[in-house]
């Protein structure tokens, strides 16, 4: 089972009876310091490494403050609008133009859409294991392949497994109808977001061997 994303975007509702709770993270915005904002294109996009020392993360709270917005809300429709991500009635062009001038008055960037931020991933993956997991599956953005991973391999700041890739991270299943953890990033969907489904811990994950 992958996790996925609902149409109607009723996350709690979707996954009732299959996850205890379901939760949404959003990317933090960039604050790009001693990088130029002009670097953040695909051609130059700093490396994990660049960002993790010269790059702030800016909450979603602070970017509706200083672009003037009423809420992260507006802070979403702007950003779908800036990717052409909603319907033209839905969409809100102010709201992305302002949004898109906080990259000349206060160098700050929007989150890159539809992959893991840097500035979260090793966090992110640092919480699995907390959880108790030290293996995942890493699965293509579709749920037609996977692969599976040891947790620390795909930490640092020069891991690109699950870097600018959408791809869908899940843990290991004890049975068909066995609890997971999973992460996923979809391209499209709303609040920019990694979703995070913690079910309940199961009791027989750790240890240092690959699972079979």
């Amino acid at each position: 089972m992958f996790a996925t994303c609902p149409a109607d975007g009723k996350i709690l509702e979707y996954y009732s009876g299959i996850f205890e709770a379901a939760l949404v993270v959003l990317h933090p915005f960039i604050k790009a310091g001693s990088i130029g904002c002009e670097q953040f294109v695909p051609a130059t996009y700093p490396r994990r490494s660049e960002i993790l020392s010269h790059c702030l993360p800016i909450s979603w709270a602070e970017v509706a403050s200083k672009a003037e917005l009423p809420s992260i809300a507006a802070v979403d429709i702007g950003l779908r609008t800036r990717i052409l991500g909603l319907k033209e009635e839905l969409s809100n062009r102010e709201y992305a133009d302002k949004i898109e001038s906080l990259i000349g008055s206060h160098h700050i960037l929007p989150p890159p859409e539809g992959f893991f931020s840097d500035l979260l991933h090793d966090r992110i993956l640092q919480t699995v294991q907390g959880l108790g997991y030290e293996w995942v599956w890493v699965g293509d953005e579709f749920g037609t392949a996977r692969k599976l991973y040891w947790i620390e391999d795909l930490k640092g700041p020069d891991a690109d497994v699950t870097a600018r890739h959408h791809c869908n991270v899940f843990t290991l299943t004890n049975s068909y109808c066995g609890q997971r953890t999973g992460i996923a990033t979809f391209p499209f969907f709303a609040l920019q977001s990694v979703i995070s489904m913690l079910s309940r811990r199961p009791t027989n994950l750790k240890g240092s061997s690959a699972p079979r």
